[in-house]
This record gives C-alpha cells, sequence and structure tokens, in this order.
C-alpha cells in the first residue's frame, strides 16, 4: 500500500507532481497515475479505468522494492470522505497528504477545455455547461465534469487536515514560480533526499489548447485509450513528451481565454469558499484567486 498519496484537485498540476516525484530515485509510483482505488465505489463507471479489485490495487506496487510509495488519483479530493475512510483502513493515519490546489475559476475554465477535447459528452458552452451542472450530479455522469464542484476546496481541505498529521498543500501558483523549491519541500516534507532533478515536469500535460480540427481530435482521442498512453510512456519515456509536445505544436492551438463576465461570475461563486480556505492554509494570497477583473 502507498506511503503516500496526492489526492487533487483535478487540472491543478498533479500530473506535474506526480511525474516529478516518481523521476527521484527513492521512489515509486505506478504506471496507472490515478488508480482511484480508495474511491472505487464512487467512479467506477463514471470515468474510463479504475482500479476496484484490492488484489489488482496491490499488484500496482509489485515492482517497488524498499522504495517510498505513492499515487495520484485527483477524486480522492471530491470524494474525501470515502478516500479519508479508506486511506486510514489500508494504509493508517501515517499516510502522507499532499495536496495541490489552483485558482478554482482558472482550474474550471481549464477542466472545461480539457473535457471539450476529448469527453464526446461535453456538447455545451461553458456557461451553459456550468448551469447544467446539479443535473450532471443527479444523473452521475464522469465528475470530472462538475466544474464548479471541484474548486470548492474549503471542506475537502480541512477534512484531510483534521483527518491526518501529514498534509502538504501546494498552490499551482507557487508551483509556477518555484518549481525548484516546490521540489525540495517535497523531498522534506517526504523524508527523501534532495537528489534529481524536476525534468521540465510543469509541461507535462499542459492545456489550455484546443483541437485545430475537432473532428481529427476526436479521432486520435478513439485511436489512442488509455492502456495504449500508458504502453507508449513505458516504452519511450521522456520521449513520450517530445511526441506529444509535437502534437500539440502541429495539431492544436491556444484556446479562447475566458470572457470577464463568466470570469466574474466564478469569482462571485468562489468568494465566500476561497475566504474559508485561506483561514484553513493561514494563507491571503489565495484571495487573489477571487478578484474580479
Amino acid at each position: 500500500m502507498p506511503n503516500f498519496f496526492i489526492v487533487g484537485a483535478a487540472k491543478s498540476g498533479t500530473t506535474s507532481l506526480y511525474e516529478m516525484l516518481n523521476n527521484h530515485p527513492d521512489v515509486f509510483m505506478p504506471d496507472i497515475k490515478e488508480p482511484h482505488f480508495m474511491v472505487a465505489n464512487q467512479v467506477k463507471g463514471k470515468i474510463p479505468s479504475c482500479v476496484a479489485n484490492i488484489s489488482d490495487y496491490c499488484n500496482l506496487y509489485e515492482d517497488a522494492g524498499t522504495r517510498l510509495t505513492g499515487e495520484a488519483s485527483v477524486l480522492y479530493l471530491y470524494y474525501y470522505q470515502e478516500a479519508i475512510s479508506n486511506i486510514k483502513k489500508h494504509c493508517g493515519e501515517d499516510a502522507k497528504i499532499i495536496i495541490m490546489l489552483r485558482n478554482p475559476v482558472s482550474r474550471a475554465y481549464s477542466a472545461y477545455l480539457y473535457a471539450k477535447m476529448y469527453d464526446p459528452n461535453e456538447t455545451l458552452d461553458f456557461m451553459p455547461a456550468l448551469n447544467a451542472e446539479d443535473e450532471r450530479i443527479n444523473k452521475g455522469i464522469n465528475p470530472m465534469l462538475y466544474y464548479k464542484s471541484l474548486g470548492m476546496y474549503s471542506d475537502m481541505v480541512g477534512a484531510y487536515k483534521n483527518a491526518f498529521e501529514n498534509v502538504k498543500v501546494i498552490t499551482f501558483d507557487d508551483y509556477v514560480r518555484s518549481p525548484d523549491v516546490v521540489y525540495k519541500d517535497l523531498c522534506d516534507f517526504l523524508g527523501l533526499e534532495r537528489i534529481g532533478t524536476i525534468n521540465n515536469a510543469i509541461k507535462s500535460n499542459e492545456g489550455g489548447r484546443v483541437w485545430k480540427h475537432r473532428k481529427f481530435g476526436e479521432v486520435l482521442r478513439k485511436a489512442s485509450p488509455n492502456w495504449l498512453r500508458r504502453a507508449m510512456k513505458f516504452c519511450l519515456g521522456n520521449n513520450y513528451w517530445h511526441l506529444k509536445s509535437y502534437v500539440v505544436s502541429r495539431f492544436m492551438e491556444k484556446a479562447e481565454k475566458i470572457n470577464e463576465a463568466e470570469s466574474n461570475w466564478l469569482c462571485n461563486f468562489y468568494t465566500d469558499d476561497v475566504i474559508k480556505l485561506s483561514k484553513i492554509l493561514g494563507r491571503e494570497d489565495v484571495l487573489s484567486w477571487v478578484r474580479r477583473r
């Protein structure tokens, strides 16, 4: 069972942290970045894949040896009650928790753009998609389409901080500004020697883009299921990211920025929660997330 968990938030840079830590010689993380075993009852059948069987989950770590083990399932933050209960049940209260948060307005729009590229269920424009969220939750569709709800951090973060002694909260802003400092802090938090490099991990799952031709994107998505992408990562190593960068530069373009009305609407929606989060973290800088343009 893992020693530490990156529990979210979705579209906040968790892939960067996963790649960063996975490159450390004393850390083992499975090729399946997001097994979501601890919330399998919540997500099975709603997301493309999850590891629901405990034997299969343990098998992910069969090659770990004596290395520190971890995983990174972003929906552990949203489904925090079940995740906390199962992490304690299977891994004990000494498990270390890493939470990476992003401005919830930016996070919501980034998640929407990602869904527009890869999820055929997302057929709406951004504001109609926000308004459809309650209906989507009631229908139990892919929770990655809950753009507003996944950014309501305060109760989620508060619950983890109350449940575990070792909780490290990082913001995406921290990482963009000083990735080396974040890496060193994580090494100290996990009891690792400060060796290795971050390998430009911040670009490993860069968002904010759309397909130049949506039909091509749909074909490519269908032709590259999760298992194939995992196999390519394993076989190609760092060359996988070079290949992905080529695809991004050749077949994608920068998406339009969120418009002012949508941004201000979301700022208003998140204000009370961000104020509450600021008090939980003891960080006033997060209040800048909900300042209107």
